[in-house]
């Protein structure tokens, strides 16, 4: 039996291995190793993507910094990048993009780079460049590891996996928050639950993992995925708790996302005809019940409230953002190339809008600088932090995906035609809210890879896909 095992594995220790010439062996090794990076690489993948889509906690005991869920996410995509380029080296072509695709990312990424020219806060500006590298590297793994139906399927089960959990999480945030925060400080980074606990401070439940934008995932989940009709009852419920937490999390924007997704899908779905008026039925109940819902808990300041009823903080918070968007025009005139650099918006405001605004709940007026620090707009936030050839990358990039997704929308094709709804209902998000985390920038690419991996790789499902390339 021993003997065996060393005739199939050759080590050092095997009369096969010495026998061999110094050329030999290392190549034995080589592909060993190559056959062993292939096995892993996905499985890597889909255990760093699960650990970017849950809020970041602690892996070990001790709480340190480079031990969190994401810092432990990081290191596997450093590991994966390096992997894919050895195997790249070693003959496997494992990558290909379109140039035009390619050409416009490394664009984008460079003037976010050159934005360092003016920095005058160094460290925020790092922060924010390590969450734009990750997310592309991210974006160029998925590309290269996303190469079978079995395996894209199985990346989209894992976003909608990720859902439910967060969903666990709203619902203990909404209805236990005694008991979330009994844990959180142990559990999660504080980074954080700090801008958690600032948001339920005033009335704001939202955990930063723009759920109710995989609302069209779950679409594809019951009438592709799992046909059964508990499966469809199921995901008809997570769709009722993904819609109802956002009317509840007090954030406008998710609710509308929450409308787009719908329509989105619906428009997938159904006829023109009969879509209009299932849609509205649909939104007539959402609204209703979740209105009344809200009222029998006790909680009328919600989402719809806000955006039918607003009182004077929300006037507030819209002079607030226009004063921001016209001041990104005036930074981008006096920095038009490249910007004030990623994350420095709030260190070239005037004085007076940087001083903490204090209140019961916020006695540091942390809440205001964190407001602050960003104009609430990708479009904005991209002209004052990179200037106008930030704005200029973005504007073709994002231009690029309208148009292809565009095309490939008329095709018809179900599968990805829901993805493309997912990803608009995300860019809905930025539009009015700063896109600059982690966890958005994670899902906002990786719906970008699964787009175009939906568009080349070869599907045979039930009749309803076929093999189909673009040129």
């Amino acid at each position: 039996m021993v003997a065996n095992l060393l005739r199939s594995f050759p080590t050092v220790f095997s009369p096969l291995y010495v026998g061999m010439t110094t050329e030999k062996r290392y190549g034995s090794i080589a592909k060993r190793l190559s056959l062993i990076l292939t096995r892993l690489n996905f499985p890597i993948f889909l255990i760093s993507l699960f650990f970017l889509r849950l809020p970041p906690f602690y892996i070990l005991p001790f709480q340190s910094a480079f031990f969190t869920s994401h810092s432990i996410a990081r290191y596997l995509l450093l590991f994966l990048f390096a992997s894919i380029w050895y195997l790249s080296y070693k003959g496997k072509r494992l990558l290909t993009v379109e140039r035009s695709l390619l050409y416009l990312v490394l664009f984008y990424f460079l003037t976010q780079s050159l934005s360092v020219i003016d920095v005058v806060n160094i460290k925020i500006f790092l922060s924010n460049y390590k969450t734009v590298i990750f997310s592309i590297m991210l974006f160029f793994i998925a590309l290269a590891l996303l190469d079978s139906k079995e395996k894209i399927d199985k990346t989209i089960h894992l976003l909608l996996f990720t859902l439910i959990i967060n969903l666990v999480v709203e619902f203990i945030i909404y209805f236990q928050p005694a008991l979330l925060f009994s844990l959180i400080r142990l559990i999660f980074y504080p980074e954080y639950w700090r801008v958690m606990y600032l948001n339920l401070s005033r009335g704001r439940y939202f955990v930063d993992m723009y759920e109710t934008t995989l609302i069209p995932l779950l679409f594809l989940y019951a009438f592709y995925f799992k046909k059964g009709v508990l499966n469809r009852i199921a995901t008809i419920f997570y769709i009722s708790v993904a819609s109802f937490f956002a009317l509840l999390s007090g954030f406008r924007t998710q609710l509308l996302m929450v409308l787009f997704s719908l329509f989105g899908s619906f428009i997938v779905f159904f006829k023109r005809s009969k879509m209009v008026v299932y849609f509205l039925m649909v939104v007539f109940m959402f609204l209703y019940i979740g209105y009344k819902a809200s009222g029998l808990l006790g909680d009328n300041y919600n989402s719809l409230t806000r955006l039918i009823f607003p009182e004077q903080e929300e006037q507030n918070s819209i002079r607030g953002r226009l004063y921001m968007w016209g001041y990104s025009i005036k930074l981008a005139q006096a920095y038009p190339l490249f910007g004030v650099g990623l994350g420095n918006f709030y260190d070239f405001l005037p004085a007076v809008k940087k001083y903490p605004h204090q209140s019961l709940g916020d006695p540091k007026g942390e809440l205001a600088q964190v407001s602050e620090s960003h104009p609430h707009s990708i479009i904005f936030g991209t002209l004052a932090e990179s200037g106008y050839l930030g704005l200029i990358s973005l504007i073709l990039l994002i231009g690029y995906f309208a148009l292809t997704d565009l095309r490939a929308f008329l095709r018809k094709k179900p599968k990805v035609n829901l993805v493309i709804v997912s990803f608009w209902s995300l860019f809905i998000f930025a539009l009015f809210n700063p896109p600059v985390i982690l966890q958005y920038l994670v899902l906002f690419w990786i719906l970008r890879a699964l787009i175009v991996k939906l568009q080349t790789v070869p599907f045979n499902h039930k009749g309803l896909f076929y093999f189909w390339l673009d040129n």
